[in-house]
């Protein structure tokens, strides 16, 4: 059994997803998650820049006994740099959700949502195949509705438009599945099982990672011998605007933020030891 925290890292709230996930299956579990704020969002950064960060990310996150990038765009771009710095297991939301979604379907169509880099990288449709998944894939930028849940619009009625005016493109396909292919998508759920108006199965990858990696912890006896773990909350830039918009998508006050700084080594002020 371990006492060491879970690291979850990613681009702004969108990781949440995960940690409501680890609260609500391994309550027990300790945490500690770093939101890159002053870099959000990720959609529009380059490669060598998203390799970069979550270097930088799994470095700060040293001393974790497993690592979760709930960050899709990091995960495309980022695992291998992120691997080679932290010693712990690290695994990216992409595969497991690509596993959940051939699950669905081996051959129907799927259609996946996600930031312009995601989307470019292609990550999922090779992930797909790798599933064992043949059918079409149709791929979709979604970088306002991300946005808007960045800034706490979630729960607005600006997401039943945005979801409408962004999944338009993909309405009448008669998709078998839909993955929710960027970490803040799940929280607009209703709004974009709204856009489409019919019975389409919304994949959420944070679900299938946390089951994965709570299923790998248990094989090797590191889950947390307790009933209730902590949680430590790190940002890279405005600390209170992160627990406002953050809190009501895990569905309790987030409190106790900490801001840290990048430094030039590559990891960041503030770690947590």
């Amino acid at each position: 059994m371990s006492e060491r925290p879970i690291g979850v890292y990613d681009s702004g709230v969108g990781g949440l997803t995960v940690v409501r996930e680890l609260l609500g299956r391994a309550p027990g579990e300790s945490f500690i998650y770093l939101g890159d704020t002053a870099r959000f969002p990720y959609g529009d950064k380059s490669p060598a820049e998203l390799k970069a960060f979550a270097r930088q990310a799994a470095l700060f996150l040293d001393g974790v006994k497993h690592l979760i990038i709930a960050c899709n765009t990091a995960s495309a771009y980022g695992l291998e740099a992120a691997r080679s710095v932290n010693p712990a297991p690290v695994t990216g939301v992409i595969h497991a959700g690509a596993r959940a979604a051939a699950a669905v379907t081996r051959t129907g169509p799927i259609g996946v949502i996600a930031t312009t880099a995601t989307t470019r990288s292609q990550a999922y449709l090779l992930a797909l195949r790798e599933a064992g998944h043949r059918g079409p894939v149709h791929s979709l930028a979604c970088p306002r509705l991300v946005s808007l849940v960045e800034a706490g619009g979630a729960q607005s009625d600006a997401a039943v438009a945005v979801a409408g005016e962004e999944l338009a493109p993909l309405r009448g396909l008669r998709l078998a599945g839909l993955i929710l292919g960027c970490s803040h998508l799940p929280f607009v759920e209703e709004p974009i099982a709204a856009a489409f108006g019919e019975q389409v199965a919304l994949i959420d990858p944070a679900e299938a990672t946390v089951a994965e990696v709570l299923g790998t912890l248990a094989q090797y006896g590191e889950l947390a011998p307790g009933r209730q773990g902590q949680g430590r909350f790190y940002v890279s830039k405005d600390p209170e605007a992160f627990a406002r918009a953050g809190g009501p998508l895990l569905g309790r006050p987030i409190t106790g933020v900490t801001l840290m700084a990048w430094n030039e080594e590559g990891g960041g002020h503030g770690q947590p030891t």
